[in-house]
């Protein structure tokens, strides 16, 4: 088995992260960065895509503060980035406790389905056990078939689909015992 882990963002990965924004990288939802403007000043986008405290603003105009997090990256042989986790703290807000969940997670396409996800999941189950959670929230799209696939291959008990009151569609609830 290769050597992965998560870490946090580090420069040492950038080349490595700024090919996988080429490939059209993101984490979750989010649509991906533009690498010509990320490649500009990486040590101000890592700064900003790790800054706690955060508005998010939704397609439909209305906002919420993001829950406090920690970004990982999930890496391969000390330097090809393969993916990220974003792990939530707590769900500090009523569309945290709701639809966005503990968790969220991307996967660079050339390393898709291949099981990473899957790894780095589990990889995050330290972590969240080191931040007091004995289980995660973990929420996908209805009609994301492998993000389904993922999160209970994990262990993940589908509780009940929701509707995203921001227009994003119906989404699945799953929790995981870490």
């Amino acid at each position: 088995m290769a050597n992965r882990r998560l870490c946090t963002p580090d420069l040492i990965h950038a080349p490595s992260y700024l090919a996988a924004l080429r490939e059209s990288y993101r984490l979750g939802d989010d649509p991906p960065y533009d690498p010509t403007v990320v490649v500009a000043d990486i040590p101000a986008h890592i700064a900003e895509i790790t800054r706690q405290g955060r508005i998010h603003v939704f397609a439909d105009g209305s906002s919420a503060p993001l829950s406090p997090f920690t970004l990982f990256w999930f890496i391969e042989a000390e330097r090809a980035f393969i993916g990220s986790l974003h792990l939530r703290h707590e769900l500090a807000n009523d569309y945290a406790r709701l639809i966005a969940g503990h968790v969220r997670y991307g996967i660079r396409p050339s390393r898709r389905n291949q099981g990473l996800g899957t790894e780095m999941l589990l990889a995050a189950f330290g972590p969240a056990k080191a931040l007091g959670h004995g289980r995660l929230l973990v929420v996908c799209r209805e009609a994301n078939i492998a993000s389904r696939r993922l999160i209970e291959k994990c262990g993940g008990m589908y509780e009940r689909t929701v509707l995203d009151p921001h227009g994003e569609g119906p989404k699945r609830r799953y929790w995981i015992a870490v």
